[in-house]
């Protein structure tokens, strides 16, 4: 009972605060493209369609990532890069290879690209907004790592749902800067790898933010090595949590660490 309102918690929190939809996998959740009445478009913020023509993943596409002036790419966007090849690779999007990631001038991007570039938007000064340009190949700008990586969400869950984009424009940005929801470990033992598959699955719904409540009158869940005797039988190890932080930041999700206090402070 507590995971299904856990669920319902989760869809509701995306479906009013970031406008991608978040299982694109899911019919039900995709809406009609206004360009065709059996076509179907992930819902955005804004979606300019531009023609009938479509882009699409091919195994010659490249993950090119923009390089300006010889500037060292920054290791945030390459690691969230990376995760994304992997994840559409798993899906067999389009084989079980991933795409070859290149760094360099935009000039040299080629047809077919996803070419990918930090840089401020002039339709919104949101952080985690990005903009996709999708022609015979689809130019994704985004102001951070974060951005680039919903982006790049967006371009692998409309895959999922039609095969290909159609050419236009899409901007996109969440509504709610913080979109979060609340694990109640200390009632209830939760494991490493049960809360990093929250992490990865908060990650896809473009949710932003997860809070571990660690402790309250019925139990005590993370490892404490000045005073193990407040500690549960069951609880987190300090190394396993700093494993469920490390894949936080990859995967773009902040860690709001709760503990409970005497008048709840």
């Amino acid at each position: 009972m507590k995971k299904s309102c856990l669920l319902l918690m989760i869809v509701l929190l995306v479906v009013t605060s970031f406008s991608s939809i978040a299982n694109a996998q899911t019919q039900s959740q995709v809406s009609e493209s206004s360009s065709s009445s059996n076509r179907q478009q992930i819902s955005v913020q804004q979606y300019i369609p531009n023609g009938t023509a479509v882009w699409k993943l091919q195994k010659g596409t490249r993950l090119y990532i923009v390089q300006d002036g010889g500037n060292t790419v920054d290791p945030t966007l390459a690691s969230v890069v990376k995760l994304v090849d992997a994840e559409l690779a798993a899906k067999g999007l389009p084989s079980s290879e991933p795409l070859p990631i290149q760094t360099g001038d935009e000039s040299l991007a080629e047809a077919g690209d996803i070419i990918i570039r930090l840089g401020q938007l002039s339709e919104t000064s949101n952080s985690e907004a990005y903009k996709l340009e999708i022609a015979d190949r689809i130019k994704l700008t985004a102001p951070t790592a974060r951005g680039i990586l919903y982006g790049l969400r967006t371009i692998e869950q409309q895959l999922l749902v039609s095969g290909d984009l159609q050419y236009g424009t899409i901007i996109d940005y969440p509504t709610l800067s913080e979109r979060s929801y609340h694990i109640d470990m200390a009632r209830k033992f939760y494991t490493k790898d049960w809360l990093i598959q929250q992490v990865k699955e908060s990650s896809w719904l473009k949710i932003n933010t997860l809070e571990l409540h660690f402790s309250e009158n019925e139990g005590f869940r993370l490892e404490s090595k000045v005073h193990p005797e407040v500690m549960s039988p069951e609880y987190i190890t300090q190394a396993e949590m700093k494993e469920i932080l490390a894949v936080a930041k990859q995967y773009q999700v902040d860690i709001i660490p709760s503990f409970d206090s005497p008048g709840h402070l």
